[in-house]
């Protein structure tokens, strides 16, 4: 098991869509590592893009989803493999949302009430559930990471606008930051 380094915005390595997993003792090890990133993140629910694997596999705290089984091969967690999510109404619901692969952006993000998810366990076993509320968005957001989408891009266009500029600013700023520390280590 490993703790990857999860990949940030605007990597485009977060913006392909993934590949069914067909071979799932593979998939053991990359849900192991994906429960570990996440817990070493302080993280919510990670999948398998957030960490370079163009899989599609999430892990999801077991707390935060108590309508799905918890998964037997790796604990404390609850894992989907070729998810496939089919809103049961129209109705939806706003909601805060925050993202590993986001640094420091909060945002209302609009999301399905009712949601029909459909996974394979890592036994390779399919699962059909009933999500609502913020269960239904959890599993939202992550699935949307198997489609090559981040929350941000759920956001009317104004605001991810703003979003985009402050990420941008953000960012140019680390940069600086990295210069410098660099020019000080050559001098030193």
């Amino acid at each position: 098991m490993a703790v990857h380094k999860i990949l940030k915005w605007p990597s485009a390595k977060l913006r392909l869509k993934s590949k069914d997993v067909t071979d799932f003792e593979e998939a053991l090890v990359l849900a192991r590592d994906c429960r570990d990133t996440m817990k070493a993140n302080l993280g919510v629910g990670v999948a398998a893009p957030q960490i370079g694997f163009n899989q599609k596999l999430l892990v999801v705290s077991a707390q935060h989803l108590p309508s799905v089984a918890r998964c037997k091969l790796v604990d404390d967690v609850c894992v989907l493999v070729n998810s496939t999510i089919s809103p049961l109404s129209d109705d939806t619901f706003t909601w805060e949302e925050a993202c590993l692969s986001v640094d420091d952006v909060q945002a209302n993000v609009k999301r399905f009430s009712n949601i029909s998810l459909q996974y394979q366990d890592l036994e390779g076993i399919t699962h059909t559930v009933e999500l609502s509320g913020e269960e239904a968005g959890i599993v939202q957001h992550e699935a949307d990471h198997i489609e090559g989408k981040l929350f941000i891009d759920r956001l009317p266009s104004f605001e991810r606008q703003r979003v985009i500029k402050k990420l941008r600013r953000k960012n140019a700023e680390k940069d600086i930051d990295r210069k410098k520390r660099y020019k000080k280590k050559m001098a030193d």
